[in-house]
């Protein structure tokens, strides 16, 4: 089973542009964030150049388009063709076009050639493999010391589970706190969107698939899905719906 999972969420740049016609031209701004627990919380992030497409070609060529530039990304994307096919379909009802194969077949004006500006945004998530890595060379360790000296081996053992134990106390504390100082942007997204709850049976972040603590704080979507705050606030800097059932949320 792979431990990367992706998201994609697909946004007009404004409001101007709700309708697509004939002659119009799509703008793709794509970027590619990595998430990883070596990297979290800033991760790291690519912007690619802006490639325009007319609409009538994206609606037939679009996963092959899309797949094109994914493929020069410098993050490893396993679901290229996946997440192109869904760019696509998010597109087509973005701009409430029932049938592609009828818009296809119409004559652009020869005044119609808007620009619409879109921006796509691939979020990789790779917390559970870095876990994964530490958990085996600790255990490769301890076994290590348990061969040496059964006696120190034991004191050794009791004094890393301790010490480990507060470390991740401390790391899901900071994370689940409330009061992380959070700047402007951050305290609009959680007042609008999330809803802090208390945990009381062991759940994992949606998102970078942690346990969560018991007691501790989590937030949750209207969907009712939790997050830590972190990851969720991440994901809502980029994209307005769940990134598990793709609830839209309010933009108004």
């Amino acid at each position: 089973m792979s431990t990367v999972h992706h998201y994609y969420s697909v946004m007009r740049v404004n409001d101007e542009h709700t309708t697509v016609l004939p002659g119009d031209y799509f703008n793709f701004e794509v970027k590619v964030r990595f998430h990883s627990a070596d990297t979290f919380p800033a991760g790291l992030q690519h912007h690619f150049s802006p490639a325009s497409i007319p609409a009538q070609d994206f609606f037939q060529q679009g996963p092959t388009f899309l797949h094109t530039v994914l493929s020069l990304s410098p993050f490893t994307i396993e679901c290229v063709d996946e997440i192109a096919e869904g760019v696509l379909s998010n597109v087509q009802a973005l701009f409430r076009v029932d049938s592609v194969s009828s818009f296809i077949s119409l004559e652009p004006q020869e005044s119609q050639h808007r620009v619409i500006p879109l921006t796509v945004t691939v979020i990789i998530l790779n917390f559970v493999a870095a876990s994964e890595e530490f958990t085996q060379r600790s255990r490769r360790s301890q076994r290590v010391s348990l061969r040496r000296s059964p006696r120190l081996g034991t004191r050794r053992s009791e004094r890393l589970s301790s010490r480990t134990s507060q470390r991740q106390s401390s790391r899901l504390n900071q994370r689940q706190s409330s009061e992380v100082n959070y700047g402007s942007d951050d305290e609009i997204l959680i007042n609008r969107f999330l809803k802090c709850t208390v945990i009381r049976e062991c759940e994992d972040c949606c998102i970078c698939l942690e346990e969560m603590n018991v007691n501790a704080e989590g937030y949750t979507l209207p969907c009712q899905h939790l997050f830590h705050l972190p990851c969720i606030l991440t994901w809502l800097k980029t994209s307005h719906v769940c990134p598990l059932c793709r609830h839209t949320l309010p933009t108004g």
